[in-house]
């Protein structure tokens, strides 16, 4: 079961920047299903061809490290689209429940930009979805 506490804060009519930690690897698959409007920036996924295939055409974000420059700017026209944007800010999978990998910066640079409010999302891996305003 999944518990969300919080999405009620969400509007449906909005755009976000959705910032989160990586406490798991099926985070990647879950979020889209809790987020629809959201498109998120995956690493792993799109190395494996059929995957990579499924995430293109549900126009999520190619953020493997040959790509950062450029997924700032598909960041920018998934936003142009109506889409919000998901970052697993940490990158990769966290250290533990406890303790967290250092933030990218890259969401910084699309805030600055796009100028959409940041949310905040903590994942827990008991699959308890914390959004705050």
């Amino acid at each position: 079961m999944i518990k969300i506490i919080g999405k009620d804060n969400i509007k449906k009519d909005e755009q976000y920047i959705f910032v989160s930690n990586h406490p798991c690897s099926s985070d990647v698959w879950i979020v889209p299903f809790l987020f629809r409007r959201a498109k998120i920036l995956i690493d792993t996924g799109f190395k494996i061809p059929i995957l990579s295939q499924l995430l293109r055409a549900w126009k999520h974000i190619d953020c493997r490290a040959k790509n950062r420059k450029f997924s700032i700017l598909l960041c920018l026209k998934r936003i142009s689209q109506g889409f919000s944007v998901y970052f697993f800010a940490e990158g990769k999978l966290s250290k533990n429940m406890y303790e967290m990998n250092d933030f990218y910066s890259g969401y910084i640079k699309v805030k600055q930009i796009s100028q959409l409010k940041i949310v905040p999302v903590a994942l827990k891996k008991k699959k308890i979805y914390r959004i705050t305003n």
